[in-house]
């Protein structure tokens, strides 16, 4: 599987609750999106800035989401979203008590 965290500079005019709002709004682009096992959203409104974080099955659903999403929210914010791209051989989730242990997915 593979980690994502996407970041994303804020326009100075989002305020507390819209940021919320949009947050709120962007549910549904997450439920049942192929390959998406979790997603977290996230700001710091003093740094003005948004993060997500991602677990994926594979890189090439991760990249087939961002290539059809990074247009919109650039239109939607001025901003194109960076991001970040780790293998994730290891997750534990202490609320269903669950732990995955996986090949490297390189090998």
């Amino acid at each position: 599987m593979y980690t994502v965290i996407t970041r994303l500079q804020l326009p100075p005019h989002i305020t507390p609750e819209m940021a919320k709002k949009h947050m709120e709004d962007s549910i549904p682009a997450y439920k049942g999106c192929p390959g998406l096992v979790r997603k977290y959203i996230g700001c710091d409104l003093e740094a003005r800035q948004a993060i997500g974080v991602y677990l994926w099955e594979s890189r090439e659903q991760f990249e087939t989401y961002f290539a059809r999403v990074s247009a919109m929210i650039q239109a939607q914010t001025g901003t194109v979203p960076q991001y970040e791209i780790f293998e994730t051989p290891v997750i534990v989730d202490n609320k269903s008590d669950e732990v995955i242990i996986e090949p490297f997915p390189r090998g």
